[in-house]
């Protein structure tokens, strides 16, 4: 004979597993809306409720679209999958930056999505600091200057921005 306990921890079991079969396929793709150039930057993607393989390609498209450069490309055999991408930022193709578009298409039995979003492509030049030893000067003083370079840290950097002051 069965515990009146046991009956309860069945149903709900029952309930939770059906809850699990219907569950719907589910994903987030996290991007920064800025990439800036020449650092890494992180692309993070979360699949999960997947009852089939699944191929899942993420694409970086450029606005002129001559060039596509493809993060991912993958088919996806397991319900659950997480991964975190690095890849170097493109450099901007004309200037100091460019609307590029993130394309992300995962494609299987019953799951069929596509999605575009846009994010800028941007080239980050060192910010530059200029400071000098005194805050007023008397006419004829010699003035002393400090020229540091920043990364986009705030971090001093080795780049240098003049060359005719080195």
């Amino acid at each position: 004979m069965r515990s009146p306990a046991a009956l309860p921890i069945l149903l709900l079991l029952t309930l939770q597993l059906t809850a699990w079969a219907s569950a719907a396929p589910t994903y987030v793709v996290t991007c920064p809306a800025v990439i800036y150039h020449p650092y890494t930057t992180t692309l993070w993607v979360h699949l999960s409720g997947l009852s089939e393989p699944a191929q899942v390609t993420i694409q970086l498209q450029r606005a002129d679209k001559t060039q596509s450069i493809t993060l991912l490309d993958r088919e996806v055999q397991e319900p659950h999958l997480y991964l975190n991408i690095t890849f170097p930022a493109p450099a901007p193709a004309q200037g100091e930056e460019e609307v590029a578009e993130l394309q992300v298409s995962i494609q299987g039995g019953s799951l069929q999505v596509s999605e575009k979003k846009k994010v800028m492509l941007k080239a980050l030049q060192p910010g530059i600091l200029i400071q000098t030893d005194k805050a007023v000067y008397k006419p004829g003083q010699q003035v002393k200057l400090r020229v540091l370079s920043l990364d986009r840290d705030l971090a001093a950097s080795n780049e240098k921005c003049c060359p005719s002051l080195s």
